[in-house]
């Protein structure tokens, strides 16, 4: 939870997010002259519904002003009721100041409040950078930041970097300087002018530095996951499975769609067809299932099948005349000796279809093809692509641990070119059903859009 969200508590008072509450009920002080105009000569339908809302609110009051009393026997009498209270402590002038040491505790639980934050999370309010860093009572303060201090903010603003400039330059003596780095802008602000300036020259090339340091040490993280499984794995190579989880990269989407490193992953599962498998993943822009099999022929029909209302994992989805050469069994081993490559439905050859011809004739002797059917939703809109896309991935061994993938991918593009490094052999379990991703649903949710 952000810093910003938490209170500060004392003596009856909570300070939070610029705002002085007293307690019970996080009640904020009203200025005097308005509560005059609510309470005196006559209680104001305005007060009525204040005291009809919170039943804490003359106390409350009378707590901000520094009133003192307790009930039921205060100086103001043993049957005083709450607004012949409050009307008798302004009628006789308790509230027409608060005391100064009520606004002493009010801007020291502020300072207090404001220490527990961050710059970025201060960075969209200059008035308390301003009061945190540099101003003490209102006064510039040179003792109370003796260093230069970057706020960072989006690259492309301009409206909140106005701001955060506009504010610094209307205290005397501090100086300022934007400065632009990959992803951020940072606003450097101090009262030595020579080391403001080279905090920002120097910006870009430190946040340059961090960020390669910071992925350096996430793709660290994942190739140890990856080594740690082929550890456990061995030299084993017989009952091994595609089923798992694993981790992926792909560059078009990684480096043109998403603005911090996102883990994309995917976890291959089991159905109840020997040789098909549902592969659930999330690649940060789109989320879906791909249906996985060694046999384009195996796999047209068990997805015109699934299309026409069954479940994706029927087992009998495939025809009885099916011979066993067409067939693959439960560790997704083809029986078939030769596989042909031919577009089946007189379709137009997809830029994927091209590619995967490609790597069959150039590619591994060793790897392990499979043909993928893709089905998806892109995930800010929600929208869901219920047409299927064609795909392959290519293990690099028997071992069935990494492979390359190529797919049209929705949004992203076609022949979209990923890998994945399998870290475990247990899939994460998922909800996510070729059925999700139907036209039907297409339909249902694009009208549930607009009632």
């Amino acid at each position: 939870m952000s810093s910003l969200l938490h209170d500060v508590r004392r003596d009856g008072f909570i300070s939070s997010l610029g705002r002085f509450m007293a307690e019970p009920g996080r009640v904020d002080r009203i200025e005097v002259e308005k509560l005059r105009s609510m309470f005196l000569p006559k209680l104001t339908p305005e007060g009525r519904k204040l005291l009809r809302d919170n039943s804490d609110f003359v106390g409350t009051q009378l707590k901000h002003y520094g009133v003192q009393f307790e009930e039921p026997n205060s100086s103001f009498g043993r049957r005083t009721t709450p607004t012949a209270l409050l009307k008798a402590a302004l009628t006789a002038g308790k509230c027409d100041q608060v005391p100064d040491h009520i606004i002493k505790l009010q801007n020291e639980m502020h300072e207090e409040w404001l220490s527990d934050c961050t710059p970025e999370e201060l960075s969209s309010y200059p008035e308390w950078v301003m009061q945190k860093y540099f101003l003490s009572d209102g006064q510039a303060n040179r003792l109370k930041t003796t260093g230069v201090i970057g706020i960072p903010l989006d690259r492309h603003s301009e409206y909140r970097s106005g701001n955060m400039i506009e504010a610094a330059t209307m205290i005397p003596g501090l100086h300022h300087k934007k400065a632009f780095g990959p992803k951020t802008q940072v606003i450097f602000m101090g009262w030595d002018e020579a080391a403001v300036g080279k905090a920002a020259n120097q910006h870009s090339s430190d946040e340059t530095r961090r960020l390669k340091d910071k992925e350096s040490e996430r793709e660290n993280g994942r190739e140890k996951l990856h080594q740690d499984y082929l550890l456990k794995l061995g030299r084993k190579t017989e009952d091994v499975s595609p089923i798992g989880r694993y981790n992926v990269d792909c560059a078009p989407i990684e480096n043109g769609f998403l603005d911090k490193p996102t883990d994309l992953v995917l976890n291959i599962h089991r159905t109840e067809t020997p040789g098909i498998f549902k592969v659930a993943f999330d690649f940060g822009v789109v989320e879906g299932v791909m249906l996985m099999c060694l046999e384009e022929v195996a796999l047209d029909k068990y997805c015109a099948q699934a299309g026409r209302g069954h479940e994706e994992n029927s087992a009998d989805s495939l025809d009885e005349e099916d011979s066993e050469e067409d067939l693959v069994d439960g560790g997704g081993i083809s029986t078939k000796k030769n596989l042909k490559l031919g577009n089946k439905r007189g379709r137009p050859a997809s830029k994927t279809s091209m590619a995967r011809a490609k790597i069959q004739k150039t590619g591994n002797d060793r790897a392990l093809q499979y043909h993928l059917k893709l089905k998806c939703r892109e995930k800010s809109e929600g929208m869901i692509y219920f047409q299927e896309s064609d795909g392959t991935i290519n293990f690099d061994n028997e071992k069935l641990a990494s492979f390359e993938g190529l797919v049209d991918l929705p949004i992203i593009g076609q022949g979209v070119s990923f890998s994945a490094r399998k870290i475990s052999d247990v899939p994460r379990p998922s909800r996510k059903n070729w059925a999700d991703y139907s036209e039907r649903q297409y339909e249902m949710e694009r009208v549930n859009r607009w009632h």
